[in-house]
């Protein structure tokens, strides 16, 4: 395959070298520009870009490649990703090309979806230098929604008002002009067009002197959906440290010796009698921080499990209760769910929450295959490990064993997938505790 010699071709074939003089580190290089390329596809895999069957770029969602040096010439492009299994590569696209000159910065932006991919390119100066205490920003609207946005940049940073501001308004998929503004902290602030209804706060955010930034809107998955924004760089992407995302917040109770819990946030009840083996809705939470108390259904002095603990906006969270509660042995594992469907892969993630199991081999098998002949997907699972699997949709078995053993302790348990879904499956002791246990099998999916 091309992999294994496309950095060596990219090297002499592609992109011109950075200079080794350090009289030449300032130095512009006319016959040469800039091109990145921009993944904003809302449920794609990583994104291959190729320049003339050279690899270009490999680049996940709302991630960027960076600017890189590309002579001039015209290039046929090829986009592309790998299927489940990472071993064929799939075509999506060979359309397109990209016409370089001298002296240019290319970004260019995919967005749409895996069957019906859309380019722009925005093509803009290469300048060598910008005003002291100054900063270039413009703005691309990369989201799937079916209309416009206004952007704002506020220099009142403790408002979300936008009274008296003047916005950059982009339609899908358009980019704005370069703009020249004083370097400093700013709020970015979003609404649908022509709507005086904020749909994204990003905080407060620095526009560094003497720098350009590219700033995308992208399609949100946590609570609610919605939008975010990207600042895209010279080296990468980012998101916004500050943005005001809701977090989304819910229980797993695997404690096979209790047969209910109750979770308070904040000493205030918010999980009432969550039984065991089963998984709260969603609740929306603040990024500040909370204090989580798990205690005996009406019995808020026995607490099981406590833990004070910040969350990250736009994320979702499970907080994963296993242990004994009658030893007192009870844990809690905060982890991060994912919301974001991806069409060409089914995504599971596996919690050993099974105390009395131990630690575990987890074998994922076609239906009906033996255990003995098949490899584990994970090995030595300790209590509470958790560990995400890509896999091409359809019907596998699930079962687990001791470690380096093919004798099963759990299963095996049917489940189907589809690509695109999103799946937790939890291995949990039997109820009242023991050996074998079962599992919870939970469809994420939006």
């Amino acid at each position: 395959m091309k992999w294994a010699f496309s950095a060596l071709v990219i090297l002499l074939s592609l992109f011109l070298n950075a200079c080794s003089s350090d009289d030449d580190l300032n130095r512009r290089f006319l016959e040469s520009s800039q091109v990145r390329f921009v993944n904003l596809v809302p449920s794609s895999p990583t994104l291959t870009y190729d320049l003339n069957g050279t690899l270009f770029a490999t680049v996940s969602y709302a991630q960027s490649s960076g600017l890189r040096s590309v002579s001039e010439g015209d290039f046929a492009t090829e986009l592309s990703h790998f299927d489940a299994s990472g071993a064929i590569e799939v075509v999506i696209d060979t359309e397109q090309s990209l016409s370089i000159v001298a002296n240019r910065e290319y970004s260019v932006m995919v967005t749409g979806s895996l069957t019906a991919p859309s380019f722009t390119v925005i093509d803009a100066d290469e300048v060598s230098e910008i005003a002291a205490g100054s900063t270039e920003i413009h703005f691309f609207n990369g989201s799937s929604l079916s209309t416009g946005v206004d952007v704002y940049l506020s220099e009142n940073l403790a408002s979300t008002s936008i009274n008296g501001l003047s916005p950059t308004s982009l339609a899908v998929n358009a980019v704005s002009s370069i703009t020249t503004v004083d370097s400093g902290e700013r709020r970015l602030l979003v609404t649908a067009s022509g709507d005086d209804t904020i749909i994204y706060d990003g905080g407060v955010f620095n526009l560094a002197a003497e720098t350009r930034r590219l700033l995308a809107v992208a399609d949100s998955f946590g609570v609610g959906g919605g939008i975010r924004m990207i600042r895209i760089s010279t080296a990468s992407a980012s998101g916004f440290v500050d943005e005001r995302l809701p977090t989304g917040f819910r229980v797993a109770n695997m404690i096979a010796d209790v047969a209910a819990v109750d979770v308070n946030l904040d000493d205030v009840l918010a999980f009432e009698n969550l039984a065991f083996g089963t998984l709260s809705a969603y609740e929306e939470l603040d990024t500040s921080e909370h204090k989580f108390t798990s205690t005996l259904v009406d019995q808020p002095a026995m607490v099981l499990q406590e833990e004070q603990r910040g969350l990250i906006a736009g994320e979702s969270r499970t907080l994963v209760l296993a242990g004994i509660s009658a030893t007192g042995d009870v844990q809690g594992r905060f982890l991060t769910d994912s919301r974001r469907p991806i069409e060409t892969e089914a995504q599971l993630r596996i919690v050993n929450a099974a105390v009395d199991a131990g630690n575990l081999d987890v074998y994922i098998t076609a239906a009906e295959a033996l255990v003995s002949s098949s490899t584990p997907a994970l090995s030595d699972f300790t209590l509470l490990t958790n560990g995400v699997l890509f896999l091409e949709g359809g019907e596998y078995d699930i079962s687990f064993t001791e470690p380096n053993t093919s004798s099963v302790l759990v299963g095996p348990n049917r489940i189907t997938i589809s690509n695109g879904g999103i799946y937790s499956l939890f291995v949990i002791d039997a109820e009242g505790g023991g050996v074998p246990g079962d599992v919870v099998f939970v469809d994420d999916t939006l």
